[in-house]
């Protein structure tokens, strides 16, 4: 009940500079939105279809002893698998012409005992699976499937996006480091203006024999307030991005006939969000009243 007290009180102490409350919050806010739009865009490359001229296939190698009836038992069940698109079945004599067309060498059968190339078949994912976790998914699904000897996607490819994903969400933990040293400061002077405007009732509260944690406890939770408020701007502010990003997001997926739209933040993400940057308040308010409070001594 006391909690719901000193923010309501806290509250109304932000209401009387209305100004001043709607800056910091709007700095706050747009702090807190850039690490939040790196999180997303991170996240979207780790859904989106990449290198979309370079679509990668699955190559899925039968074990020599299958036979044809088993392998369309195979094609069946690939045929039913969440996330293939499409697969085409190159059979061992087609692998051997295949070869002899590359190579130039001709009649290469003759000086082998039998074809010791595999019947392939090849997997062609659909858009919503073109991730590193969902081609990794993909594969573990085939590899469960009897009768199949190896499955092999293009590395290069995968080990491309992963690097990407990995880069852009390093550079959006960075931001958000270097924001959140930034959002300590300006809260931090805020609320150091905050106790000097407010340095004769703070003594005046300390003669009268008012300990420091509750002389501290109105700036804790002004700081909470800002930072949750902030987060919610930030919050704000990653949508309204969302939504002047995603048409031309969109016409250009389309220009490649494939499907794409940026992530949109869950609920975990939201909280986290939004819970992180009260509780970055709260912080920056306990470093700058511990640190000028105690400057005040009642004379």
């Amino acid at each position: 009940m006391r909690f719901f007290q000193m923010l309501l009180r806290a509250w109304q102490d932000l209401l009387k500079t209305p100004s001043s409350t709607l800056a910091n919050v709007l700095v706050i806010g747009v702090a807190l939105s850039i690490p939040t739009v790196g999180y997303g865009l991170a996240k979207s490359v780790k859904e989106l279809s990449f290198a979309l001229e370079h679509k990668p296939h699955i190559n899925v190698f039968v074990s020599p002893n299958v036979s044809p009836a088993e392998i369309q038992v195979i094609e069946g069940e690939l045929g039913f698998t969440n996330g293939i698109q499409s697969i085409k079945t190159i059979t061992k004599e087609e692998a051997l012409k295949s070869f002899e067309a590359a190579s130039g060498i001709q009649n290469v059968l003759d000086s082998l005992e039998k074809n010791p190339l595999p019947t392939t078949i090849v997997i062609t994912p659909k858009d919503d699976f073109l991730s590193v976790d969902g081609i990794q998914n993909l594969i573990d699904t085939v590899k469960k499937i009897d009768g199949i000897d190896e499955v092999q996607v293009n590395q290069e490819w995968l080990e491309r996006l992963n690097m990407i994903s990995e880069f852009t969400t390093t550079i959006a933990f960075v931001l958000a480091g270097l924001i959140a040293f930034a959002i300590v400061f300006i809260l931090s002077n805020t609320i150091r203006l905050l106790i000097a405007n407010r340095k004769n009732q703070i003594m005046v509260s300390k003669l009268v024999g008012a300990s420091d944690s509750f002389v501290r406890q109105p700036f804790l939770y002004l700081g909470f307030l800002y930072g949750l408020l902030g987060g919610l701007v930030a919050y704000g502010i990653y949508w309204i991005v969302l939504f002047l990003l995603q048409q031309p997001i969109t016409e250009l997926a389309n220009s490649y006939k494939t499907t794409f739209s940026l992530y949109q933040l869950n609920n975990v993400d939201s909280a986290t969000l939004i819970v992180s940057a009260a509780v970055l308040g709260w912080l920056a308010a306990r470093f700058s009243v511990g640190k000028h409070l105690n400057d005040i001594k009642p004379r």
